[in-house]
This record gives structure tokens, sequence and C-alpha cells, in this order.
């Protein structure tokens, strides 16, 4: 790994010479730097959007995306909830970006931004042509919240059910429970869907997307009694399958099943049912600043999807030009030439200390060093060595000890709380920290806010697991297991395994397998 430092360091300097004349973004448009459009960050209740659109129209959009939640959450709870969190909205103007960005097709996407907030991207044609797009992303991040464990069908379901809130006009303005854009065209002629298949899906489609919101539309219709009961057990964490038959002991077996098929399937072609307009308030405000152009290539490069970013260096680059300092920036930095983040994110929150991100990606890359210097230590124990070309700590007498980086990583992580309280992944953080520190019970109050701000977040969960667990609350640990591994996507989160796997070794309750 150290013989390959140089050659990445050179590739960048070279590219540096070559190709920063123009600081192009994604779909090469030009960057505000370079004479393009003017990004700004808009600031409201429950949204930092990132647009740049001129100011009317971006006013126009927070204004939107208030009214939408405000709908929303009084769609699904039916009364003002105030539930935690932000999401950030990303909103380029050009549809050659956008489309840089993008997964193929996609109207609009919902994910994780490279500083672990909830992240919709989105473009305000689509957005404008079809706003029950953010309606259906912000019920099923808003829903977690009420429904900490939700089968697929269910999530689907409750997600269209309530997206048509989102429209303003027609003759049903705000109302849920319509038919929702993305089926109405072939809900009549689509092919019957099991109700087996709907509440165990082999594959997820825009075939079991129709079909589980006929599932829910029905229910709501025709078994609200039921369905509140169900919702009722999955709000209290009630393992799904459990809530499903004790919520409707008359869908079980076969028999059941099959008599639930035909139900929903009628269902969908009569065309009977009740929706219901939905009244709330929402507040528009916002706050507004501009956004410099080394945090645009960031913010596009972090949202972009994976297949595309094959402009990494070059995006880089150009942040660097523009802003030395940039913390986002010298994280990829590192990464792309294989060293460690710690000394350049030092740098940069001792020269911008304001400036949150510093602070925690500054604890993230000294957790990753600590780590390191775990593992060399675990190798020299044992007899054996360092993999060959691991990256083990610097030479004896400069490296601080693995004591000294968790002190230092617990304060970042605080430093980065005091100036963002709404970060979900600096509390999951601090919280490991300070569990891994010996902790635990010290950990346990930013360990819960951190689930509470990003309720569907497994890493975050798992986190509070592994900390239960280690305060020997195992009552309370597996039913988070549990719930965490339903969330783990089938690659990656190697964090959430690392705090699953020490929570179950603690509990002796392994999760599910997936």
């Amino acid at each position: 790994m150290r013989r390959g430092r140089p050659v990445a360091t050179l590739a960048l300097a070279a590219l540096a010479l070559a190709g920063c004349n123009r600081m192009l973004l994604p779909g090469h448009e030009r960057c505000p730097a370079d004479g393009g459009r003017p990004w700004h960050e808009y600031q409201s209740g429950h949204f930092v959007v990132d647009t740049d659109l001129d100011a009317p129209a971006a006013a126009a959009l927070v204004d939107d995306l208030e009214r939408i939640r405000a709908l929303v959450t009084a769609a699904l709870v039916g009364n003002a909830l105030e539930i935690p969190g932000y999401v950030r909205v990303v909103v380029p103007t050009s549809m050659y970006t956008y489309h840089a960005v993008a997964p193929q097709m996609a109207v609009g996407y919902f994910g994780v931004g490279g500083l672990g907030e909830p992240t919709v991207v989105l473009h305000p044609e689509f957005l404008g042509r079809d706003p029950e797009v953010i309606a259906h992303e912000l019920t099923h991040h808003l829903s977690w919240y009420l429904f900490p464990r939700q089968p697929r069908w269910f999530a689907e379901g409750i997600a269209q059910f309530a997206q048509t809130v989102a429209n303003k006009d027609g003759p049903y303005p705000s109302t849920a429970g319509l038919v929702p854009r993305n089926g109405a065209g072939h809900l009549l002629e689509a092919e019957t869907m099991a109700a087996r298949q709907i509440l165990q899906p082999r594959r997820i489609d825009g075939e079991f997307q129709m079909w589980s919101w006929v599932l829910y539309h029905w229910l709501w219709n025709e078994r609200s009694g039921g369905l509140s009961e169900y919702q009722r057990r999955l709000g209290i964490g009630e393992e799904p399958k459990a809530a499903w038959r004790a919520s409707f002991p008359e869908f079980e077996g076969e028999a059941g099943l099959a008599r639930l098929t035909k139900a929903i399937d009628v269902h969908r072609r009569k065309g009977e049912f009740t929706p219901y307009a939905v009244h709330a308030e929402w507040n528009g405000a916002f706050s507004v600043a501009p956004l410099g152009s080394a945090d645009v290539h960031m913010l596009l490069l972090d949202v972009g999807n994976e297949e595309r970013r094959n402009v990494v260096r070059s995006q880089v680059l150009a942040a660097l030009e523009e802003d030395p300092t940039n913390p986002v920036a010298l994280r990829w930095k590192a990464g792309l030439e294989g060293v460690s983040a710690v000394p350049s994110l030092r740098a940069a929150a001792a020269s911008r200390p304001w400036d949150w991100r510093a602070w925690l990606l500054l604890a993230e890359a000294l957790a990753g060093d600590e780590a390191k210097a775990k593992r060399a230590g675990d190798a020299a124990t044992a007899g054996g060595a360092a993999a060959p070309g691991a990256d083990v700590a610097a030479p004896r007498g400069e490296e601080r000890s693995r004591e000294a980086l968790g002190r230092e990583r617990i304060d970042a992580y605080r430093r980065a709380l005091e100036l963002n309280r709404s970060s979900s992944r600096a509390h999951a953080g601090l919280a490991r920290a300070l569990a891994e520190g010996g902790r635990a019970a010290e950990a346990v109050p930013d360990a819960r806010r951190a689930v509470e701000l990003w309720p569907s977040d497994p890493a975050a969960i798992a986190t509070l697991a592994r900390i239960a667990a280690d305060l020997g609350a195992c009552e309370e640990a597996r039913p988070l297991l549990a719930r965490a591994t339903d969330l783990l996507p089938k690659k990656g989160a190697a964090e959430a395994r690392r705090q699953l796997s020490a929570a179950e070794r603690r509990c002796g309750a392994a999760a599910a397998s997936r």
C-alpha cells in the first residue's frame, strides 16, 4: 500500500496540471467559480435544500416541501406530531447534471448523503410534473419513526397511500387514499398477484409496488380495525409476521390467503373506496447562504450514482483548487491516495472551527486510525505481524496512543454536535466512541437520539443494540438486533455489522441471517 502512494499522488498532480482550467460539474456544466449558475443552501424547519434555482423558485420549492411534509405527517398520524430530524434535498436545474448523478430512468431518488444524512435528489421539472415523487420518499422516511419494523409490502403500500396528498390541483387536492399516479395507468389491466407473493415478495418491481398499494388500500377501506391493530403492533416494534397473525387471523393458511387474494382483486376492479382530505399547517420560512463551488462539487459527488463516479479525481481536484481546506474534498483525496485523512482534517478543523463537517470527518478518520492501531497491537500481542502492505501507525515516538486517539475522537464528535445537533451520524459516532472506551452508560442518550433522528438507519440501530448489550439489557437489545438486521443491505454496512456482532456475542442471541 505504501508503494502505491507516490503513484496516486503523481496521478493527482498530473490531473491538476491538465484538467482544471475549467472546473466542470457532473454533466459538464460550469460550476459557480467558472461562471456557472450560483448555488445556495436554504435551511427551513425540516429541510436543507441545495440548489441553483433562482431565488423566487427556490423559495417556492422550500414552501412546497414543507407543505408536503406537513400533509404527509397529518396523513400518517392525523395530528401535528413533530417528527425529529431533517432531510437534505439536492435540486440541480440542469437536466445534464441531474442525469449525470441519478440512477438511470429515475425521476427522483432517496439515499444517504456523504455526511450520513437522508438525502433526496430531484430535478425541478420532475417535481413540478409529479409532486407525488417527493411525497412518496418523505412517507418512507417519516413512517420509520412511527413503525420501527415494517415488511416491504407495508412500506410501499403506506407510501403510495399517503403520497397523493401532494397534489394541489384537480377535484381532490391534498387527499390521501387516491389512486397514485404511478399506478393509475395499469391498475385494471395488471395480472392478479397472489396475496402470498405480496406478503413475502420474491421480487421488488412496479407490479409488486402497485399490489402493495392495493392491499394496504383494501385494508384501510375494509378492515380498518385490523389495520389499526397491525399498525399499533408494528409501532411497538413487534415482529411483522407475528403482528399480521394477531391482527388478521382470518387470512392465515392457504384458504385464508386465497380469500385475501380474491378480495383485493375485486377491490381494484370495483374502484369503490373512500379517500379523505388532509389538512395541515406549515411554516415555509428559511434562511439562505451561498454555496461555494467546492461544496457543490463534493455535494454532487457524494450523492452521485456509484456506477458513474469515473470523474472522482477531477471533481476532488476542482474542489480543492477552489477551497484547499474543504473537509469533504480532503476526505476524498486521502481515500484516493490511500493515506490517513487525520493530518489534513486536523488542519481543516483548526482553520474552520465553525464547520461541523470538519469535526465529524476528523472524528471518523480518527476512528479508522484507532482501529488500525488496535489491529496492529493485537497482531503484535499474538506474536504475529501486520498483513503485508497494511497501513499501520506512524513510527514509534510520533504515533499517539490509542487512548489519546480515542479521547481526540470523542472531543471531535462533541464539537460536531455543538455545531449541528441534528446529525444522527455524529450522535451515533459519539455513542460508539464512548462505548468502546468503556463508557456505555454515558453513551445511551446519544445512541437513542441517533435512532430518533434517523429511525431507518441500521448503523444507528445497531449501535444502540450494542450499547444495550454492553449494559446487560439484552431484552432491549434483541428487538433492536432484529430491527437492524431487517434494514441491513445485502452488501456493505461494515460498521453496522460490526456493532451487531458485538451485541450478539454479548447477549448470545444472533440476529436472523440474511
